[in-house]
């Protein structure tokens, strides 16, 4: 009933596909990313284009903040709004003021930046917005997170389908820091090390041999 709204079609059904389709099909000066499963401020979009009027910016987003629906969803969101569950990334904590990050949750870009950088890449099927914040940081770009736009993300309700998005998750972040090195953190491998360390730890001692060059063990003296 709203002729600003179109609805556009994604044939590949693939997310960077579906979002270059969308930069396409804009005509505004600015682009944004709200993606399904979150809770926005209302004045969202407004704060971020305002941000980006003022210069110094390349993308400007909020913190991504875990908000649970749901029982699984609420103990998945209590381990996020933990420093192993945030993994090091300081946008997804609480801020006082305006951060430099590496890359963002959803947030507004101006057109020309989208444009510049070609779009996302339609490889990644994840992480495609880490690629894409590796490219702008690359070529000199500024992204930043502003308390203003924080964003409350619903995680998923069952261990069945976070396993599944975390798998996918770690798949494209480890494709993301192959083809941008430079984007790696050694937070990135805490927590693969941390599981392989504990898996290590309970299997026979046969086993642990075999295992032992492939993990950290803790040693407990």
């Amino acid at each position: 009933d709203d002729a600003r709204v179109r609805i556009l079609e994604n044939p590949r059904r693939n997310t960077p596909v579906g979002l270059n389709i969308g930069l396409a099909n804009a005509h505004g000066a600015y682009i944004a990313r709200m993606d399904a499963h979150t809770l926005y401020p209302e004045d969202y979009l407004a704060k971020g284009v305002e941000r980006l009027r003022r210069g110094g910016a390349d993308h400007v987003s909020g913190p991504q903040l875990a908000h649970g629906d749901g029982t699984w969803s609420r103990r998945v969101a209590l381990a996020l709004d933990t420093p192993l569950g945030r993994g090091g990334a300081q946008f997804r904590q609480a801020s006082n003021g305006e951060i430099e990050v590496d890359s963002g949750f959803t947030g507004v870009w101006p057109r020309s930046v989208l444009e510049a950088h070609g779009g996302w890449n339609e490889d990644w099927h994840n992480d495609q917005d880490s690629e894409l914040a590796a490219r702008i940081r690359g070529g000199g770009g500024r992204i930043l997170c502003l308390p203003e736009m924080s964003a409350k993300y619903i995680p998923r309700d069952s261990l069945a389908a976070l396993a599944r998005q975390y798998w996918r998750y770690g798949e494209y972040r480890a494709k993301t820091s192959g083809a941008h090195p430079e984007s790696m953190r050694r937070s990135h491998v805490l927590a693969p090390s941390l599981a392989l360390s504990l898996a290590a730890a309970i299997l026979p001692v046969g086993k642990l041999r075999w295992t032992a060059p492939q993990a950290p063990i803790p040693w407990t003296g």
